[in-house]
């Protein structure tokens, strides 16, 4: 049995990556063991473990005696994680994320409110995915047609800092004429803003309307409002540095190569949702079909929590929406339901199950109704399998 090191933090992105590594783990007979590299010394934890092989998060490479180089010293094969260029220059063993997609993904929504103007937030560091991230932040403003404004954090300032930076962020936000949609590089970014937003007095998704990168739902069902966030195939991510391990262990031999992994659909919350004005009792009727649809959820349980009669629940809701409960709650399904399609291991079979369905075909309609395309059809079309 060979032993793998997965050498991560463990946040958020590194506990969905680890259940795609798994997967190709217990294919292979592996033992994966899950190291904090904070826990020992970057040669002591390879002299310790004398690992066949690893799998390593980029940030790893930042820290104090860890590199690329201390990998091939040892003569362990190794496979880098979303690293920068910056310190893990090309040709390499790496995944990495095709960030521009996932920039692109999170404006088309943001572009779909129809605002005069947007705003790209970068990271605290200016790491290269997020340059790019704002390199397609400006040519889908370009393209629109829409004024475009950047923050940058301030030289030589990071998270430590953090009254400096959320000083600058304040005024940064101050300044922009509303309404303003704005795209941060990331979930935690995107935290910031909505912390910083409220400072100011600024109201989300009114006078800013807020995405994220990433999906991580430890924050973005804790913020408030909830966030708005495109989901990266962090799984799949998994599933592809282990399979280019594997390939490695079987072929010393075998050239560097970088596989790039994408996006599972946007997940939308409440800091984009403009379509309810101001509308406490709509706000909670789609908070709850957006939590609960593909648990049983039906329009009286809807109409329950507006505190209103059915039938002034139903049009209220409609005039504000333009979809009856019904079909909102459909919709929700339906968008599940495309989340899980995005997995290329989950068998689409057995989705309509989870998404609250009791039948295959009346999911099949529901699924044709919401997008034109079948449940297999749209996969294909999206992912190519």
């Amino acid at each position: 049995m060979k032993t793998i090191l997965y050498l991560s933090g463990m946040k958020y992105v590194a506990r969905r990556r680890l259940a795609g590594i798994r997967e190709v783990a217990a294919a292979e007979s592996w033992f994966v063991a899950a190291v904090d590299i904070d826990a020992i010394s970057a040669k002591r934890l390879l002299a310790y473990w004398k690992p066949d092989g690893a799998i390593v998060e980029g940030f790893v490479l930042r820290r104090p005696g860890w590199s690329e180089a201390l990998f091939d010293e040892a003569g362990v094969p190794a496979v880098f994680c979303d690293a920068e260029e910056e310190i893990s220059p090309k040709p390499r063993f790496a995944v990495t994320h095709d960030s521009g997609e996932a920039a692109r993904l999170a404006m088309s929504e943001l572009l779909s409110l129809g605002l005069p103007r947007y705003a790209y937030v970068h990271q605290w560091q200016l790491f290269d995915w997020s340059a790019r991230r704002e390199d397609v932040f400006r040519e889908e403003t370009a393209a629109a047609g829409v004024d475009a404004h950047v923050f940058r954090p301030p030289a030589k300032r990071g998270m430590r800092d953090m009254r400096a930076l959320m000083e600058s962020l304040c005024a940064f936000l101050s300044t922009l004429p509303t309404p303003c949609g704005v795209l941060a590089a990331n979930d935690e970014t995107a935290s910031l803003v909505l912390l910083a937003a409220a400072r100011c007095g600024l109201s989300v998704p009114w006078d800013l309307a807020v995405a994220g990168i990433g999906n991580d739902t430890d924050i973005c069902e804790t913020t408030r409002p909830t966030l708005t966030s495109v989901a990266s195939a962090f799984i799949q991510s998994g599933r592809l540095a282990a399979t280019l391990l594997k390939r490695r262990l079987d072929d010393p031999a075998l050239p560097p190569e970088t596989l790039e992994f994408g996006c599972a659909p946007l997940v939308r919350r409440q800091s984009t949702d403009r379509t309810v004005r101001r509308d406490p009792k709509i706000a909670r009727a789609q908070e709850l079909i957006r939590r609960k649809a593909c648990e049983g959820l039906a329009p009286p349980d809807v109409v329950k929590t507006m505190g209103l009669a059915t039938r002034s629940a139903e049009i209220r809701f409609k005039n504000a929406t333009g979809k009856s409960i019904r079909d909102a709650i459909l919709a929700a399904r339906v968008a599940r339901a495309m989340a899980l399609l995005s997995e290329p291991r989950r068998d689409p079979v057995s989705v309509f199950v989870e998404c609250g369905w009791c039948d295959e075909h009346a999911f099949r309609r529901a699924f044709v109704q919401e997008t034109g395309l079948t449940p297999l059809r749209w996969r294909r079309l999206h992912f190519g399998r």
